[in-house]
């Protein structure tokens, strides 16, 4: 419950009337605290790595808010945006997947690993779905 506050948190910040690229940093910033902080925790305290496994997902579960960041603030090409997101996620789920050894997180996974699929033909052009 608290990874979902804490989803919407960062979604709202956005929202917020500080300057686009500061907005844009916070929210690439605290993706990668919870993030790395997961794979930290995971990796040194053995006892805490039921809340790792929650800090990563909260990281994870960012992912696709940080990338409506990077196309309201940085770059506003929505195509390569969403590129960019998907091949970033798809790569920090595979890299928890392996590394927090979690099954659920390569199920997870393939939602990007199609994202990134969909996206590419976006890039390309529509005419390759077809």
């Amino acid at each position: 419950m608290a990874s979902l506050l804490l989803v919407a948190a960062a979604a709202l910040f956005i929202g917020t009337s500080l300057p686009p690229m500061l907005r844009f940093a916070g929210v690439c910033a605290v993706t990668a605290l919870f993030y790395g902080a997961g794979f930290v925790l995971h990796a040194r305290v053995p006892r805490l790595k039921p809340a790792a496994v929650a800090f990563t997902g909260t990281g994870l579960a960012l992912v696709p808010v940080t990338g409506l960041a990077l196309f309201n603030f940085a770059l506003h090409d929505g195509p390569a945006a969403w590129l960019i997101t998907s091949l970033i996620g798809t790569a920090a789920y595979v890299a928890a997947a392996v590394r927090l050894e979690s099954r659920v997180l390569v199920y997870l996974s393939l939602t990007f690993v199609a994202s990134t699929a969909f996206s590419g033909v976006s890039i390309l052009g529509g005419a390759l779905v077809w």
